[in-house]
């Protein structure tokens, strides 16, 4: 009839096996029930020998052996460091490179342009705080067809000293243009007037003038500088305060505005048939 315990219950009852099945169950970090095995002893079973053969046997305390992985934690996490670093150091150095690059792109258009006897036009596009890289390559595109003598990136506008994805829009003209980044579009703005250059400010507002009729100076004077601001806020309004004049598109639509790229090229090629270039 079975063992019979102290108590009078048999000792292999299904009850007894199901009590005794309970208390070998633990949880773990996530509340699941966890099988812990009885007959375990510390040991590695034969049939995982393999295995602690190769991480190591449990012998030792806390059940890790010296030339186990978990000892080689903290000497792998310093080779870890170190590859980073090398990681680091290779990207700043490339980075480097891709700038000289740059630079080198640059004076070589600008030596060409001299060998051909084409001086820039006195035109200089300012990009206050625009944001996408896709419109900032197609005004780069749009400067170096107008010949600009500069491209002023300002704020977190992408400029090709920051990112290479104006090569997406811009076909190389980004290393065709002369260009500067400055923090402030009002430092910007200072340096320019500074250097007898007029200001204006391409926004909707009231007393905007039309761009065709807005006053410009000369083709031979320090020329004129033309801000184009955010994609949705526009030129800062601390930066219109320093403008000598704020120009608008008109347009003939529900929308009140063009998008930055479109509105640039339409400026700087209106400024050029004004000053008689390319007219025959």
């Amino acid at each position: 009839t079975g063992r019979v315990a102290a108590a009078g219950r048999d000792v292999d009852s299904p009850r007894s096996r199901r009590r005794s099945t309970a208390a070998d169950d633990r949880e773990d970090g996530m509340g699941r029930k966890q099988k812990r095995n009885p007959a375990w002893s510390g040991r590695v079973p034969e049939h995982l020998s393999g295995i602690s053969a190769k991480f190591g046997s449990g012998d030792r305390p806390g059940g890790c052996d010296v030339d186990s992985p978990w000892r080689r934690v903290g000497s792998r996490a310093g080779q870890t460091a170190e590859n980073a670093a090398h990681q680091i150091a290779f990207l700043h150095r490339h980075e480097l490179a891709r700038r000289a690059e740059h630079l080198r792109n640059t004076d070589a258009a600008a030596a060409a342009r001299e060998a051909k006897g084409l001086t820039p036009h006195p035109l200089t596009i300012v990009l206050d705080n625009v944001r996408s890289a896709e419109n900032v390559g197609s005004i780069f595109r749009s400067a170096d067809c107008g010949r600009c003598c500069e491209l002023v990136t300002c704020g977190f506008t992408p400029n090709p000293f920051s990112t290479s994805k104006l090569a997406k829009t811009a076909f190389g003209a980004e290393a065709a243009v002369a260009t500067r980044h400055f923090e402030s579009t009002r430092d910007a703005v200072l340096a320019l007037k500074g250097q007898g250059v007029v200001v204006w400010a391409l926004e909707t507002v009231d007393g905007a003038s039309a761009y065709a009729s807005a006053p410009l100076p000369a083709l031979d004077s320090p020329g004129v500088a033309l801000i184009l601001g955010n994609e949705v806020t526009g030129v800062d309004q601390s930066v219109l305060e320093h403008v000598e004049h704020v120009v608008e598109i008109p347009t003939h639509g529900t929308k009140n505005s063009m998008n930055v790229a479109c509105a640039a090229t339409v400026v700087i090629f209106d400024v050029l048939r004004r000053w008689g270039v390319g007219v025959s």
